[in-house]
């Protein structure tokens, strides 16, 4: 990830030049490698809550746990020879405490999929939308624009429509 002078992760967000939009030409589609994690981080993290979903109805928790959490430790670890820069102390227990709080938080997940539906889970993961918009705010002081709020609009209610249907089509089954 790269840095600013003052030690802050630069983010960037995605947007009309990043999609090769520059004077409206939308042939153009040269994008900086910077631009594509997102889309790239999107499409793992769909095969993420796919797989999960699968696995769960097969497997242990804990194998599938073990099963997830290797083939992230692999794809990430591709990754470090490019990336690496030595942590201090401080980091080595944050980077610990997120792993603990990862796995947790992946094994709860996976116990809410062998208990109840996809359709009745995911809505919950919605909150990740809160929770990114608040530390965005609280760390960065960063809020979403028009075009994030209008998206994460568009993905919530398509998903409680989808809990909604759900909802209705069990009850008229029983």
């Amino acid at each position: 990830m790269p840095w600013s002078s003052d030690n802050r992760p630069i983010i960037v967000p995605p947007s009309t030049e990043s999609l090769g939009k520059r004077n409206h030409d939308l042939r153009n589609r040269s994008t900086g490698v910077y631009q594509q994690y997102p889309l790239g981080a999107a499409i793992l993290y769909a095969f993420y809550q796919v797989s999960t979903r699968f696995l769960s109805h097969s497997d242990g928790v804990l194998t599938t746990l073990f099963y997830s959490a290797s083939i992230g430790a692999v794809i990430t670890t591709i990754m470090v020879p490019f990336f690496w820069e030595p942590l201090e102390l401080h980091q080595w227990c944050l980077m610990a405490l997120l792993g603990i709080f990862g796995g947790l938080g992946h094994f709860a997940l996976i116990k809410a999929f062998t208990h109840a539906p996809a359709a009745t889970v995911v809505p919950f993961t919605y909150t990740n939308l809160v929770w990114a918009t608040s530390y965005g705010f609280l760390v960065f002081g960063d809020l979403p624009d028009l075009w994030t709020i209008t998206g994460a609009s568009i993905i919530v209610s398509s998903g409680l429509y989808i809990y909604h249907r759900e909802q209705v089509r069990r009850s008229d089954t029983d």
